[in-house]
């Protein structure tokens, strides 16, 4: 993306970011991710006097139920975050951003949260890769070459997307393959998707195993709750393996 590079700053350096953040008057959030959504959701409630802006090339929470989404825009509008979406950026500006329509969104800080590439290193070794240059890897998470593995965001297996709570469960599995606990294939099956509104508020949105959204999610003070309990799991699972207790997670949907 032109213009990313020179002038626009990402969650990656904080430090930075918090610097430019005192003299700002305007911000634009460019991605309506998860990245993007939580971004603009801290930025809102820590930085009251912000002009905050989220602008996103497609839907922001698009793999929300309805309620869920409705929930979702709604704790923007009354945080007075401004959703822009399917507005598509065409470059990063040193004063905002441009859209593809030729319209300028002015911003002093514009923070990055938009899509990524992956390292050409795969691709570049002899790997077979997708079109992305994700690894593509077989039921055992093997690469084209089987002495070598890849898991999380290196990986294309099957559907799953990017993220946490697919990267751990891979890692946890080859680690058992290669130990020889299992021979079975690797199997995943998705639970909810988690999203930090501020630090009092969260939207916990159950999930079926395919990653389509169940109608039920959980939301307010009771979201934020079940998110700090997830992310403080994380750290337990680690703790709990060097123990002995093995990680485990949802490898089918319950009967």
């Amino acid at each position: 993306m032109p213009g990313v590079k020179e002038f626009a700053l990402t969650v990656g350096d904080p430090e930075v970011l918090r610097a430019r953040l005192r003299t700002a008057e305007r911000v634009v959030v460019a991605g309506g991710g998860l990245t993007g959504i939580e971004t603009a959701a801290e930025l809102a409630e820590r930085y009251p006097q912000l002009e905050v802006r989220l602008v996103s090339g497609g839907t922001v929470g698009p793999d929300l139920s309805p309620r869920a989404a409705k929930y979702l825009h709604e704790w923007m509008t009354a945080h007075h975050v401004g959703v822009r979406e399917h507005a598509r950026i065409a470059r990063v500006l040193r004063d905002g951003v441009e859209l593809a329509s030729g319209e300028v969104v002015p911003a002093d800080v514009v923070i990055w949260c938009g899509s990524f590439t992956v390292s050409p290193m795969a691709r570049d070794a002899g790997l077979r890769v997708n079109e992305r240059g994700q690894i593509l890897v077989d039921e055992h998470l093997r690469s084209s070459d089987p002495s070598i593995f890849a898991i999380g965001d290196a990986a294309a297996f099957a559907d799953l997307r990017m993220g946490c709570a697919t990267a751990m469960p891979m890692g946890a599995y080859v680690a058992d393959f290669l130990a020889g606990a299992t021979t079975d294939p690797y199997r995943f099956a998705y639970v909810a998707v988690c999203i930090s509104l501020g630090r009092n508020e969260g939207l916990i949105q159950l999930k079926n195993a395919d990653d389509s959204p169940r109608e039920s999610s959980i939301t307010g003070r009771a979201g934020a709750w079940v998110k700090e309990l997830v992310c403080r799991y994380t750290m337990l699972a680690i703790k709990l393996e060097a123990m002995g207790i093995p990680y485990a997670w949802l490898k089918e949907a319950a009967a």
